[in-house]
């Protein structure tokens, strides 16, 4: 049946079906907060989804699957040995006597190693889910001493370089193992597991026994044994029930209302799209909302977004659907993941005379999946709605047209799409023209939407999220309030402009102080009116002082709304410029003389040893106040768009400045000048 709640209003609709969360789950680790992260520092948090409070953590490098992850797309979780930890003694991950099930999707860097998947950090912990070269295998204990419950029993074989759902589970003491959704063992043992020694965590790959590989889609159930017989894998991520709309399996939705911007409410960072060189938009013909990708079959149009796993379809399930109009059946790009017309890609769906096409790849450099094949034919001059929906329940690559099914073409069990990094480039190509026509209201899940015929959504797809727009002004005197400013959630940052490096004394025998930083003042949810003219001021740089005698001038104060610094709204201190010849340091812009609910100072100039001139300090921030420069050495920046100070010394280096960073002295010569100031305006629409 189709996805229900295909309205455009937010408000009490049907419910959606359920992907894999219930009351029952109580913990799951999926990763995709780290689609566009190729590597994991220590302590890095990974979120629960099915309970947002609690995270894990990297307990080394480790890594997110940069190029191996389930199925769908997205990210997984990769083991280097170091491992992920849960928090101390989390009682979700204690069983007792009760039901349980544990299922996740794991696969080996190996099968030589040994080691545990997924366990407790001690010898004879409650259960461990272990490697033992080609098998995944199951041990529990009830007693802390021995393995009594299970000792090595057969979860499912080992692959490397495969992925493999395996599940355990126990219901009224039986306990049940299970590969690929086929049991593979059963026995009966009612002891219960016992609660760990206080103070443990539960590991991904402890240190008692390291493991290396993937895993994802992991998930913990309480109360219910899940699996009663052999069933297919999952292969759409776990989300639990879906509304529909734009909801947790929305990984791009773009509605071209004159604006790329990404409203997908399934990201935790939203894709950064770039409207090409020759994109535009059409405010005539448009389906909702005012405007719509505008296409005319030009090379560079269009708009794309940059490489992200979760376009990466694989073998998953994933609908991609989009309102179309056609103005002519010349052949150009619809939506394909890739930036030229000369390169292979996973898939690339265009329009040309026979309709909408596609084609698509396992091997990267042949059409060795689809070739052209016709997916619908939609008319000329008008709105129609298009919707392509891989189902693995059947192997079918589906295409709906205005909600009617227009074709169906088999998806060979097992084929598994071939995984580039490139762009998804919607409309036209680098080198090669979108559809003569408009694309309006696009969207991007990494779910089945539909297997059945629907009726077309009559609006644009809600709620969005929320996406923040940023203004920096380093110029001007005067910024308009745009007409979609948030009064309920804005900030302006402040940054004064940095300090003037001293010049040599005219005997040239001790060289220049180093200027200091300016300071940072932000304030929050300021109250403007959209139209209104805004005056501000942006802080000079202080000037250099010149060999010879000449001191560094002092840094400008940049200030927001208002005449003055004392009579804006928000402004910041620039910093002192350095003496000549030595002496006193500069001081950095005073938090003090600052106007904002958070302020920082600027840190003070560098002095000179003899003729070794002194550094720049830094520029204050919103982490915190500028570094000091001490002796020839810069102060560092406080964070934001906070520059260091410049390097003294022979030769002095001169940044990079950024803005508000302290200037520093030449050994001998002229200083060199500070930075200028900057405001910084963000604001959530």
């Amino acid at each position: 049946m189709p996805l229900p709640g295909l309205i455009p209003f937010v408000g009490v609709g049907p419910t959606g079906p359920t992907y894999g969360v219930d009351r029952f789950t109580v913990s799951l680790l999926k990763f995709d907060e780290f689609v566009t992260a190729t590597a994991m520092g220590a302590g890095q948090t990974v979120k629960d989804f099915a309970k947002p409070s609690r995270t894990w953590a990297s307990n080394g490098a480790n890594g997110v699957g940069n190029g191996c992850y389930w199925f769908a797309g997205g990210a997984s979780g990769y083991c280097d040995g170091s491992g992920y930890y849960s928090p101390i003694d989390d009682v979700d991950y204690q069983f007792g006597s009760g039901d349980f099930t544990i299922d996740l999707y794991v696969l080996p860097n190996n099968t030589t190693q040994t080691g545990y998947i997924i366990g407790w950090n001690y010898g004879f912990g409650p259960w461990v889910i272990f490697q033992n070269t080609t098998t995944y295998t199951l041990y529990a204990s009830s007693n802390g001493t021995s393995w009594d419950i299970a000792n090595g029993v057969g979860i499912a074989t080992a692959t490397a370089g495969a992925w493999t759902h395996i599940a355990v589970q126990r219901k009224a003491g039986v306990w049940t193992t299970w590969g690929n959704g086929t049991q593979v063992n059963t026995f009966t043992n009612a002891a219960a597991l016992p609660t760990p020694t206080a103070g443990q965590r539960l590991w991904i790959s402890p240190a008692i026994a390291p493991w290396g590989g993937y895993v994802d889609e992991i998930r913990f159930s309480k109360g219910t044994a899940r699996y009663t017989g052999t069933f297919t894998p999952p292969r759409s991520p776990y989300y639990g029930t879906l509304s529909g709309y734009n909801d947790a399996a929305t990984k791009l939705l773009l509605h071209f209302d004159s604006d790329v911007n990404d409203r997908a409410l399934g990201l935790s960072v939203q894709n950064a799209m770039v409207l090409r060189p020759a994109g535009a938009y059409d405010t005539s013909i448009f389906k909702f909302g005012g405007a719509a990708l505008k296409n005319v079959n030009v090379n560079n149009e269009g708009a794309y977004a940059p490489q992200s796993k979760n376009f990466d379809v694989r073998a998953g399930d994933w609908t991609i659907d989009y309102w179309i109009y056609r103005t002519s059946t010349v052949a150009g790009n619809i939506v394909a993941k890739r930036n030229s017309g000369a390169a292979y890609a996973p898939f690339a769906i265009a329009s040309d005379p026979t309709g909408i096409i596609i084609y698509a790849s396992v091997s990267g450099t042949a059409w060795d999946a689809y070739v052209g094949n016709v997916l619908c034919n939609p008319s000329i001059s008008a709105w129609h709605h298009v919707a392509h929906v891989k189902t693995n329940s059947n192997n079918m690559l589906t295409t709906y047209l205005d909600g009617v099914q227009a074709s169906q073409f088999a998806w060979s069990s097992g084929t598994v799409l071939w995984m580039n990094s490139d762009v998804l480039s919607i409309g036209g190509l680098a080198d090669y023209g979108g559809l003569n026509g408009r694309i309006d209201e696009f969207r991007f899940s990494d779910v089945a939407r539909w297997t059945a015929n629907f009726t077309p959504p009559a609006g644009p797809y809600a709620p969005d999220a929320p996406v923040t727009k940023t203004v920096t002004l380093t110029s001007g005197s005067a910024w308009v309030v745009p007409a979609d400013w948030n009064n309920a959630n804005n900030t302006i940052e402040t940054y004064g402009a940095g300090g003037g490096g001293g010049g040599a004394n005219g005997g040239r025998t001790v060289a220049g102080n180093g200027g200091a930083g300016g300071a940072f003042s932000r304030i929050s949810n300021l109250a403007l009116t959209p139209g209104n003219n805004i005056t501000f001021a942006i802080g000079a740089p202080g000037p250099a002082g010149v060999n010879g005698g000449a001191n560094g001038g002092d840094g400008g104060d940049t200030w927001f709304n208002g005449a003055s610094l004392a009579a804006s709204s928000v402004g910041a201190k620039g910093g002192q410029g350095g003496i000549t010849g030595g002496g006193t340091a500069a001081l950095g812009g005073a938090a003090a003389s600052g106007v904002g609910t958070l302020k920082k100072s600027g840190g003070n100039g560098g002095v000179p040893s003899g003729m070794v001139g002194g550094g720049g300090g830094g520029a204050g921030g919103p982490t915190a106040d500028g570094g000091a420069a001490s002796g020839t050495t810069a102060g560092t920046a406080g964070g934001g768009l906070a520059g260091i100070g410049g390097v003294g010394g022979n030769p002095a280096v001169a940044g990079p400045f950024n803005y508000g960073g302290g200037g520093c002295s030449h050994s001998g010569n002229n200083g060199i000048a500070g930075a200028q100031g900057a405001i910084l305006i963000s604001y959530v629409v």
